[in-house]
């Protein structure tokens, strides 16, 4: 869709791309891994339609986090203080790379990364952004997960800076389906610091997780 309308994306949008792709690609059930802000998409799918989805992944979500909090705790990182401050871009690049990323990165997974940096940047990426960002809608993350009852497997990254783990995991696991992993060498993507780990977890997820502890 054309970001151009303030009110032309938001969560409820994502919610109906998610289930307009389940229709085209002809999938009675699916399974659903989604990334940061993507796992509030996930979940808000889940809540709608429970009955199209097998399993759900969640990676690095700010589970009963709010976007004050998070923007909070990242002002607060050092790391995150001298990105902001350093006038030089080669500094921004370093600094950006040690805030998010606990391990060093492969040259495929920098160059990827290069990549993403460079859209997000871009112009029309900045008007979709302000299309989310006036979107009101807010995730009941205690409310939903005593509503879903397919199995869930959240994952966490220990060194992630947005993230409030006691927080999330104290939420989580008031939840019978829910099963929670932590990479304690990861940062917000455990799949590219620890990506043999991550695909093994989830593997074994999807595989034999029965959705009842």
């Amino acid at each position: 869709q054309s970001p151009r309308n303030p009110k032309s994306l938001g969560l409820f949008h994502d919610v109906e791309d998610i289930e307009s792709l389940r229709k085209k690609l002809g999938f009675k059930k699916i399974d659903l891994l989604w990334h940061s802000y993507g796992g509030i998409s996930a979940f808000a799918y889940a809540l709608k339609y429970p009955a199209n989805l097998k399993k759900l992944v969640i990676c690095s979500a700010p589970v009963g986090i709010t976007n004050e909090e998070a923007d909070k705790r990242l002002a607060l990182n050092p790391v995150s203080r001298k990105l902001t401050t350093t006038k030089s871009e080669a500094e921004r690049k370093t600094l950006y790379y040690k805030l998010y990323f606990h391990n060093p990165m492969t040259p495929a997974a920098l160059k990827y990364n290069e990549l993403t940096r460079t859209a997000w940047r871009s112009h029309r990426n900045k008007k979709t952004v302000k299309c989310y960002e006036n979107d009101p809608t807010e995730i009941n993350w205690r409310e939903g997960l005593a509503k879903i009852k397919l199995p869930i497997l959240f994952i966490f990254g220990r060194h992630d800076p947005l993230m409030n783990l006691n927080k999330s995991m104290k939420i989580i696991r008031k939840s019978d389906h829910a099963r929670i992993a932590v990479f304690n060498k990861s940062g917000h993507d455990p799949f590219t610091d620890e990506p043999k780990g991550f695909a093994e977890k989830v593997s074994i997820f999807l595989e034999t997780e029965t959705g009842k502890k």
